[in-house]
């Protein structure tokens, strides 16, 4: 591909606009990762109290799926905006 063919392209292309802005990705990322450690933490205590099996597992699904959810969102957020400025 030549160089003229390759740059018309690079003209023609649609601008990219990002869903989340940069300036705000690290904040998300670190509320996102408060929120799942609560959540996670929630979700161990509630295992550790064993009166049963149905009630603790019902409370400990939905708190370690939200829980790892948020991780790895604030893991993917917050790596983008600080490699970013490194």
């Amino acid at each position: 591909m030549s160089y003229e063919k390759l740059y018309k392209q690079f003209q023609n292309g649609a601008d990219f606009s990002p869903m989340v802005p940069l300036e705000k990705q690290p904040y998300y990322g670190a509320t996102a990762l408060v929120i799942s450690m609560l959540c996670i933490l929630g979700a161990i205590v509630s295992a550790n109290r064993s009166k049963g099996l149905a009630v603790p597992l019902l409370i400990f699904i939905p708190l370690g799926l939200v829980g790892s959810l948020l991780f790895g969102l604030a893991s993917i957020f917050l790596a983008n905006s600080f490699g970013v400025y490194v």
